[in-house]
């Protein structure tokens, strides 16, 4: 599997630059075709070949490409009504104000990939990536499934939730509470004007102290 013929078709090509120029330009979708074409014209291409299978658009981000700017786009391909095997993977996208999608890229395998029925695996799960070589300043958006929203919202609250928990990330806390008591000290020593004899008071343990409020074994201090 090797999936090494990339072909950019010629109203794609026309679309990326006017994307680089500032016009907005939205991937609408990802399809796969069980067919395969000679890949001296996949650029002419309008469609794919073969069936057509719906895949699922995960997401889109900026990244480098040997050393150039690109855009890599992730799709996900499970288990489909009936067995096939996959040849070719097309995005299309859609300009503002366009009525149609336009076939913007074909990538090609002669191999192919076996992609089973679901109703006889329900767990297989193939994602893909493409990366289109286009500038930063392009302006490229994705159309998400409802689903592909749902769990990225899904997602991104669980990782609020954990990073505002005070049970997470327990050591590094532990750890920044000491050194800013540590700098608070340090801060005391220095700045302060003291003529007796200094002292300093921990709250690690409370041997020997009479204190009011929670203490905070943990982040040894005394919370109120």
């Amino acid at each position: 599997m090797s999936w090494e013929t990339l072909a950019y078709t010629d109203a794609g090509i026309e679309l990326l630059m006017d994307a680089v120029s500032g016009k907005q330009l939205t991937i609408t979708q990802a399809v796969g075709g069980s067919g395969l074409a000679n890949a001296a014209v996949l650029h002419a291409q309008t469609d794919i070949t073969g069936e057509r299978h719906l895949l699922e658009l995960m997401g889109i981000e900026p990244v480098e490409e040997n050393g150039s700017a690109a855009r890599r786009v992730k799709i996900r391909i499970t288990g489909a009504e009936d067995t096939y095997t996959l040849h070719q993977i097309a995005l299309f996208g859609r300009q503002s104000g366009a009525a149609e999608d336009t076939l913007l890229l074909l990538v090609q395998d002669d191999r192919g990939v076996e992609i089973p029925a679901a109703s006889t695996d329900q767990e297989f799960e193939f994602v893909f990536t493409v990366v289109i070589a286009i500038s930063r300043d392009a302006e490229i958006s994705l159309n998400l499934s409802a689903e592909m929203q749902s769990l990225q919202l899904f997602v991104e609250e669980r990782i609020q939730e954990h990073d505002l928990s005070p049970e997470s990330h327990k050591d590094f806390r532990i750890a920044a509470a000491k050194m800013q008591a540590d700098i608070d000290i340090l801060q005391l020593k220095i700045a302060t004007d003291v003529t007796a004899n200094p002292f300093s008071v921990t709250f690690e343990s409370l041997d020997g102290l009479t204190v009011a409020g929670v203490w905070n074994a943990d982040l040894a201090r005394i919370e109120f």
